[in-house]
């Protein structure tokens, strides 16, 4: 499954090289042989073998969680945390691929949108989605400094949540987006319900989503569109890492798109892939060593501070 020669049992199943499509797969293998129920949650907190056999032993690894707006994909870590915002879709499984390229130190959480448990939250807004993270992850790391990444438009949602955080005197030591524009004032065609529904029955595929799961899905992602196309960003006080897709669908060069929103340099890193690829393997093999490499830093660069970061990097 994962193409190694050899797993320890105390390897961990996402540092080897797991994702979240091939966890679906381990789960639904534990399922056929050894009649397990066990939930994608319970994956990402026990990864290793021998962590995963005490949980079957325990009978603490049902299903359940894989909608909670704060899902640890690796908890420990005496390091600063990494914070992943996902896309119009809501669901942050996908970014457990980066615990291949992130050292074990940082521990890693994915935030998910409020509407995939509860319906009246699919129509919030970027500024409520926003706030509501800026809560959780302060639950987590009430001081900071926080590490944020967001993809499209998580990208969004990540940025406003810099803006609030450093407005209450919060540090940000890292605000990344991948292939994420505002677009307020950019045209852009509204989604078809039936093509998205299509495209989240794909993606869901292997995960064991019934019909209710995926509607909620749906239902998010379009409330989702709707709030990014409905919201103007602000200023954010530093930096911003920017992932370009160069089959992305905007023609539009990131900065020209960030910088009124960037009270800072914006740094542009261009990764051969489609917008909906950005947390396949292959791209974050890309985009996890230069986030490794910022987290690296104890301390974030004053903006202004880094004279070469307008140029965009090829990968």
């Amino acid at each position: 499954m994962l193409g190694v020669p050899r797993v320890g049992i105390d390897d961990s199943f996402f540092a080897l090289g797991g994702h979240s499509l091939l966890a679906a797969g381990l789960i639904g293998r534990l399922h056929e042989a050894l009649g397990v129920e066990i939930g994608l949650r319970s994956l990402f907190e026990a990864p290793t073998v021998a962590e995963l056999a005490e949980r079957l032993g325990t009978h603490t690894g049902a299903r359940g969680g894989e909608f909670d707006v704060l899902m640890p994909l690796r908890a420990g870590g005496e390091g600063p945390a990494l914070f992943c915002v996902p896309a119009a879709g809501g669901l942050g499984w996908s970014f457990a691929g980066l615990a291949r390229h992130i050292p074990g130190r940082h521990p890693l959480y994915a935030l998910q949108s409020p509407g995939l448990s509860d319906p009246r939250a699919r129509n919030a807004t970027v500024e409520e989605t926003a706030a509501r993270y800026v809560e959780r992850i302060r639950e987590v790391d009430p001081h900071g400094p926080y590490h944020l990444v967001g993809w499209s438009a998580g990208g969004l949602i990540a940025h406003e949540m810099a803006v609030r955080l450093r407005a209450a005197g919060a540090e940000v030591a890292l605000l990344a987006a991948l292939d994420a524009y505002p677009l307020a004032d950019t045209p852009v065609t509204p989604p078809d319900p039936a093509e998205v529904r299509e495209t989240v029955r794909g993606q869901a595929d292997g995960h064991r989503l019934d019909d209710a799961a995926i509607d909620g899905l749906v239902a998010v992602y379009l409330g989702s569109t709707r709030a990014a196309r409905a919201f103007t960003p602000g200023v954010f006080e530093g930096d911003l890492v920017h992932f370009a897709a160069d089959r992305s669908a905007t023609g539009t060069p990131a900065p020209r798109l960030w910088e009124p929103h960037i009270d800072g340099q914006v740094e542009q890193h261009r990764v051969a892939c489609g917008h909906e690829e950005m947390t396949r393997p292959g791209p974050l093999a890309v985009i996890g060593p230069v986030l490794a490499g910022k987290l690296a830093r104890e301390r974030p660069a004053p903006p202004g501070g880094h004279p070469d970061e307008h140029r965009t990097h090829d990968a």
